[in-house]
């Protein structure tokens, strides 16, 4: 039963990446191109990423063989709130921090918004992360390929 929560966790896991995307820069900073951004910002996402399935992995293993009424929370939950969520807010913060390729602010702030409105949709409802719940995420992650990014709003 450990195996299959952790496949079914791991496999969530691949959907987070494609939500995010990056924000306005800063003024001192000169605006990336847009092969910079999506090149660094695939970076930052993938990462998430594989640092969500390391911490599903943890939380998978962690409570293995423990007796399941003992916890006060789903494993689903648990996830989202300690892993998936927290790992979310770093990327968003991280891609705003790249600043947005000149003529695509207005793009890249949308998909930003998009993202934070499915992290807050998240935790709401956690559970939403891994079933579709949170809408947002999915309009982020369709908004982020499309720009071209990769890996981002995937839990």
């Amino acid at each position: 039963m450990t195996r299959q929560l952790l496949a079914v966790f791991v496999s969530v896991v691949g959907i987070t990446a494609i939500a995010t995307g990056c924000g306005g820069g800063g003024d001192s900073a000169p605006s990336p191109t847009k092969a910079e951004f999506t090149r660094q910002a695939s970076a930052i996402c993938e990462k998430g990423v594989k640092d969500i399935q390391r911490g599903i992995e943890v939380l998978v293993k962690k409570r293995a063989g423990e007796n399941v009424g003992a916890f006060s929370k789903p494993l689903p939950d648990v996830a989202a709130e300690d892993v998936v969520l927290p790992n979310f807010e770093t990327q968003v913060e991280d891609l705003r921090a790249l600043g947005s390729p000149s003529g695509d602010e207005a793009e890249v702030t949308a998909i930003l918004t998009t993202f934070e409105k499915a992290i807050k949709e998240g935790a709401e409802e956690p559970k939403g992360i891994f079933r579709g719940g949170a809408v947002s995420l999915g309009k982020t992650n369709q908004m982020a390929t499309k720009y071209g990014l990769k890996y981002c709003g995937q839990p």
